[in-house]
């Protein structure tokens, strides 16, 4: 799971906190992304102050099989680079967590599964990344994320996470981090 809750401060870490104990709960019990995503969204209507929203991904990496069946709920696209140098940004339809309440949700959040082959890479990531601002007030931006992928994407998974975080403060450089 990857998420992102709105707001910033106490508030927006006691609803990520909320949110992590409730997926850590779920996850043993539904194995259906989506349906785990409408039981978070329901909770977290039911205790979220209204205007508060989180944005997430969630899904089930079966190895064995090489697939990743997920659900979208209103996050950044998922970066997909195959081993044969195509890529793709996943954004399956889906509305954030907070965003509507009962069967709206499910209506609009879709389950789909990815089918992997050795020396794909998949990225996921949230605004941090591509919205991070330079001294000149330019974001980082996907098509800078995904070119610096497709450059290493032959590296471990903790080079690549290594290797984007330092690209990141490369380019923030002395700039304010807003988010």
């Amino acid at each position: 799971a990857i998420g992102d809750v709105s707001g910033k401060g106490i508030k927006a870490s006691f609803y990520m906190t909320f949110t992590k104990g409730v997926l850590h709960s779920l996850s043993a019990l539904i194995l259906s992304p989506v349906e785990l995503l409408n039981q978070l969204n329901r909770l977290f209507n039911e205790n979220a102050t209204r205007g508060t929203f989180i944005s997430m991904i969630y899904g089930i990496l079966e190895a064995d099989k090489r697939q990743f069946t997920f659900a979208r709920a209103g996050h950044n696209p998922m970066l997909v680079l195959r081993s044969n140098g195509d890529s793709e940004w996943l954004k399956p339809d889906g509305l954030g967590i907070g965003v509507a309440k009962g069967d709206a949700f499910l209506k609009t959040t879709k389950e789909s599964t990815l089918k992997l082959k050795e020396g794909d890479v998949v990225i996921l990531y949230t605004d941090g990344i591509t919205e991070m601002l330079s001294p000149g007030n330019q974001f980082y931006g996907e098509e800078r994320l995904e070119r610096l992928v497709r450059g290493v994407r032959k590296a471990s998974s903790e080079k690549i996470l290594e290797i984007i975080v330092d690209d990141v403060k490369e380019f923030k450089g002395v700039a304010k981090q807003h988010d």
